[in-house]
């Protein structure tokens, strides 16, 4: 994974990752750099890659230019992160990371192609780290 991670993370990070031409590359770049650190974080954590990679795969959330179905696998990779980070896991702390988190939350739970299941999972998880974190 600690490779894999790297190579997503040079897509993301290229100079023209953000332009519309490479909006495909990018977003799906950043749906399987999600899917690493939802699955995959203690390998990253162990390799000394996993703190870096968290807030440059937040800075590409929501997914804009995605079909809806990868959008949303994006979202849950987040929800399970947040998740599992709220359930105390010590592989996944968010620390610094936290804020930028869940303001991806926030500006898709509000997006009608988010849908209404994974749409109320977000708003509880916001609510659970608001009433945890006053």
């Amino acid at each position: 994974p600690p490779a894999a991670a790297a190579r997503l993370a040079a897509v993301l990070q290229a100079p023209d990752a953000r332009c519309a031409a490479m909006a495909e590359r990018t977003e799906a770049a950043a749906l399987a750099l999600g899917k690493l650190l939802s699955h995959r974080h203690a390998h990253l954590e162990a390799a000394g890659t996993a703190a870096p990679l968290t807030p440059l795969w937040l800075s590409h959330l929501p997914l804009k230019n995605a079909d809806e179905e990868d959008a949303q696998a994006a979202l849950r990779c987040l929800c399970e992160v947040l998740e599992r980070a709220g359930a105390g896991k010590p592989d996944l702390p968010l620390g610094a990371d936290l804020p930028l988190a869940l303001g991806v939350l926030g500006a898709a739970a509000a997006k009608e192609a988010t849908g209404a299941e994974l749409a109320s999972q977000m708003q509880r998880l916001l609510l659970g780290w608001q009433a945890a974190h006053p």
